[in-house]
């Protein structure tokens, strides 16, 4: 995840109340409720070759997981982006241009 400074210091960090996965969601939909811009790679791909933990239900990162997942929810609802929309709208604009080519990014730098 890649953040411009000026976003950085305005959101924060992440929220360490997540214990297990959400946390970068969560981040992301906050940048995009302050007003700013949320773009995805699809190009960009990770494998993960170790084994999920929490894949045992009985387990403690299960246990995280779950707490995770309930936070979100608590936060964010059943339909983040309609709460993003809300608080995007009473947000000011810092919306810039999306830089989409290698030479747009060297020039931007």
């Amino acid at each position: 995840m890649m953040v411009r400074r000026e976003t950085a210091l305005a959101i924060g960090g992440l929220d360490t109340g997540f214990r297990k996965y959400f946390e970068d969601v969560d981040y992301c939909l906050r940048v995009a409720a302050a007003g700013w811009k949320v773009m995805f790679n699809g190009d960009t791909s990770v494998i993960h070759c170790e084994q999920r933990a929490s894949k045992n239900l009985l387990s403690r990162d299960a246990w995280l997981h779950l707490q995770s997942s309930l936070r979100f929810l608590k936060k964010w609802g059943f339909k983040p982006l309609k709460k993003v929309a809300h608080q995007r709208a009473q947000a000011p604009s810092r919306v810039t241009p999306a830089v989409t080519t290698a030479q747009e990014m060297q020039k931007a730098a």
